[in-house]
């Protein structure tokens, strides 16, 4: 009968003492599901976040936030961090709140303290209303008796973060991270995604000079100016075989 019972999962089942039905967590998040197959300079980022899923997964959560302009980063380190928590079994939860005139309690809601460890990202945090803002903060009493990390990314343009986002920051204690540009050794491994051959020093150095260091736009560089040059390489190998060929028409 018990057997039969949870088969049809039955919510009025009563479970022997010490017995628990384990909840079938969702798949892994699609807006997470970003095109870049590596994380490039953002190796001790990762270790910090890394570093606070450890602690949340054994019940001592809390909320991370990274912040930086467009395009340098932020929700692509938030996918990796999901990704590992993911791998180990973990619940990941994903809302952005560009555009949102409402909360994120729908999300958040979905969360208990007999949850399996879960990460939850809050993409573009930056645009949270009042209530969002005061979600977080009360997350923040919670979370460092949970297996709940929050990571928080939030667009900040140039420089630091202004007047209402570190009141943010500070308000709901958060542990936070400024995205820094890119470096030449970063923008090599991109580059590398692009370039059968290594890069010249002279190439890395051009496309760091005019990207700034912002991983999107070295990826756009870098793929742009790989057609260009697939495209002389053609060119040039189709006017070797037309010369060529005339040379056997002669």
């Amino acid at each position: 009968e018990l057997e039969r019972s949870i088969l049809a999962q039955d919510p009025t089942i009563e479970l022997p003492a010490g017995l628990s039905i384990a909840t079938p967590r969702a798949s892994f998040p699609a807006a997470l599901e970003l095109g870049s197959p590596i994380l490039a300079g953002r190796d001790s980022e990762l270790e910090w976040l890394r570093d606070a899923w450890r602690s949340a997964r054994t019940g001592a959560g809390g909320i991370f936030l990274v912040s930086g302009p467009d395009g340098i980063g932020k929700t692509r380190l938030c996918a990796a961090i999901a990704r590992l928590a993911y791998e180990d079994d973990a619940a990941v939860l994903y809302h952005s709140l560009a555009g949102a005139t409402g909360g994120s309690q729908d999300l958040l809601s979905r969360f208990s303290p007999t949850s399996r460890p879960t990460l939850v990202v809050l993409d573009d945090l930056h645009e949270a209303t009042a209530d969002v803002v005061a979600e977080v903060h009360t997350l923040s009493a919670e979370a460092p008796a949970l297996p709940l990390l929050v990571v928080g990314a939030l667009s900040t343009g140039e420089g630091e973060l202004p007047p209402e986002l570190t009141e943010l920051v500070s308000d709901v204690g958060a542990a936070h991270r400024q995205l820094a540009p890119l470096g030449i050794g970063a923008v090599d491994e991109i580059v590398g995604l692009y370039w059968t051959e290594p890069p010249s020093p002279e190439m890395s150095a051009q496309l760091l000079a005019a990207s700034g260091g912002v991983p999107r736009l070295v990826h756009q560089l870098a793929a742009r100016t790989a057609e260009a040059d697939a495209r002389d390489r053609l060119g040039a190998a189709v006017a070797i075989a037309v010369e060529r060929r005339s040379g056997f028409d002669s």
